[in-house]
């Protein structure tokens, strides 16, 4: 009798073939390209973000700023508490708007004791400078950078009001755009406490 042998492969097939290892680089491929889109999504976003906040945040401190100072502001219907002007050389000569202070705690205006702080906008340099004593401005301090705009406005028959509009761009050189270059607009008013009205 004769056995005949069958010529397998008896070895398994361990091996990858190209059409598999093409197809397991397009799968490995296109989850990287994903990953890499999502952080380049979440870090334009961040950054936008972060703009957007240093805007508000100069913005808001200003806003806060003279909202805290018109607290402390006296006068009366004959001696605004708060008025416009000019500022001195010394700050620039633009407009600026002007606050009483009761700096002794009195209760009333004295010339010559009390001093007058005055805010205004340094537009060659887009900041906001605040002068604890705006008669000479000798000593400024600034605010606030990137301020495009600082209007305040004074309602008519009424001088113990105010109300202050400060516009902060995080590029002032350039348009505004709510991704690349957010703008703030922040309002305050000052209603000062210590001004009669009569």
């Amino acid at each position: 009798m004769s056995v005949k042998k069958k010529t397998e492969n008896t070895m398994r097939k361990t091996a990858v073939t190209l059409m598999e290892l093409l197809i397991a680089l397009a799968i490995m491929g296109g989850v990287i390209l994903g990953a890499m889109a999502f952080d380049r999504v979440s870090r334009g976003f961040l950054a936008s973000t972060e703009r957007q906040t240093r805007v508000v945040n100069a913005a808001t401190f200003v806003a806060d700023h003279i909202a805290k100072r018109g607290l402390t502001a006296i006068g009366d219907i004959n001696n605004p508490a708060v008025y416009a002007g000019t500022a001195p050389a010394t700050a620039g000569s633009g407009a600026m708007l002007f606050l009483q202070q009761d700096s002794n705690g009195n209760g009333r205006w004295e010339p010559g004791t009390d001093l007058i702080a005055g805010y205004t906008l340094d537009a060659a340099n887009n900041t906001l400078l605040y002068c604890p004593d705006a008669s000479t401005c000798a000593a400024t301090e600034t605010l606030a950078d990137r301020v495009f705009s600082f209007v305040p406005r004074f309602l008519i028959g009424v001088r113990c009001y105010a109300e202050v509009t400060i516009t902060a761009r995080f590029d002032v050189t350039r348009a505004a755009d709510p991704t690349t270059n957010p703008e703030a607009v922040v309002e305050t008013s000052i209603n000062v406490p210590g001004c009669s009205a009569a």
